[in-house]
């Protein structure tokens, strides 16, 4: 049996690096092993830049990241990430939404007659604790409840009690799936636009039986059925975007043909499970040293070095003179 020797760094905090997705696929293949030092594969993400001091020449290096950035591939062996390019069995596309509990039942799901649908509904959530996203996400919050009251009991726009103080017999996860379900409409907008960039939002608002109010990804729709839930993009304006909200809100059979979309179709849900066990196959059943993409030698291997220094030149960690001085010289080389 292989034996994997792994690391986990620049993750989110409460990443929890001895059970998730990428560890099981690591243990379809052979015994893991988890180490501190000189890891045969270090697996980081975009929320830091501890991955830079790991230099072993042995190591493979593979990027995973549920945020808008785009993968660094003189940095990495290996990326997963929301952008749609191709970089041969390098890159594998791999949403957010992708891991959002609930995703590989939205092909397959029962119609919710009108009862269902109308009876003791309230009107429209919001439920965000970043408090810093694109503009819009707060104009349109505030455009809406001019027509509404939107509910928030998020940490953004707090206007009732929060969520974590609830049905403590829930985790948080599930928590949100039973607030969603109380309500219409849900705004579901991204903290900003970008190709690809389709997080947990848009599902657990179809998850949980609720119209979601959409912007962010512009081709969200190469995914989603756009039947099935409000985008923003269609609209010139805020203000013709709630005009929009009020007509479905006031049009029972024009809300009921909403929800009861079919958000995506198994085909894309198969595939993207099929692509990833591909993906997953191709890289742990290599030989270790055959795994290893990135140049050894010649200018990208420079520049991967240089990088290292340079994280290690940060005003982080030294005083500001000091890091521009050397900040000089490393420029210089």
């Amino acid at each position: 049996m292989r034996t994997f020797n792994i690391k986990f760094v620049d993750f989110w905090d409460g990443f929890d690096p001895r059970d998730n997705a990428i560890v099981s696929q690591f243990e379809r293949y052979g015994k893991v092993f988890f180490v501190d030092r000189e890891p045969d594969y270090l697996i980081y993400s975009s929320m830091g830049s501890a991955h830079l001091g790991f230099d072993n020449p042995q190591c493979v290096k593979i990027f995973f990241t549920a945020e808008n950035v785009a993968p660094d591939f003189s940095a990495c062996d290996y990326a997963l990430a929301s952008d749609r390019i191709q970089f041969g069995d390098r890159y594998h596309r791999l949403p957010n939404y992708a891991f959002t509990e609930g995703f590989k039942d939205l092909a397959d799901r029962p119609t919710l007659t009108p009862r269902d649908l109308i009876d003791g509904r309230k009107f429209c959530n919001y439920i965000y604790s970043n408090p810093a996203p694109n503009p819009i996400r707060h104009r349109f919050f505030t455009e809406l409840c001019d027509y509404k009251k939107v509910d928030a009991p998020g940490v953004d726009h707090n206007n009732m009690q929060s969520l974590d103080d609830r049905w403590p017999e829930l985790d948080r996860v599930q928590k949100k799936e039973r607030f969603l379900k109380q309500y219409k409409f849900c705004i579901a907008f991204e903290n900003s636009t970008y190709p690809g960039y389709t997080t947990e939002k848009l599902v657990q608002a179809l998850v949980a039986r609720t119209v979601p109010i959409y912007w962010g990804a512009p081709d969200v729709e190469r995914d989603f059925n756009p039947a099935s839930f409000i985008n923003a993009a269609h609209f010139a304006n805020l203000q013709d975007l709630v005009a929009e909200v009020a007509r479905i809100d006031s049009d029972d059979d024009a809300y009921q043909n909403m929800l009861n979309a079919v958000p995506c179709d198994s085909e894309l849900i198969e595939d993207m499970t099929t692509r990833t066990d591909s993906f997953w196959e191709t890289l742990l059943t290599q030989q270790h040293q055959i795994a290893r993409r990135r140049p050894r030698y010649g200018y990208s291997r420079f520049v991967e070095s240089r990088n290292a220094k340079l994280e290690n030149a940060s005003p982080l960690y030294l005083g500001a003179r000091r890091a521009k001085r050397q900040l000089r010289r490393l420029y210089a080389q």
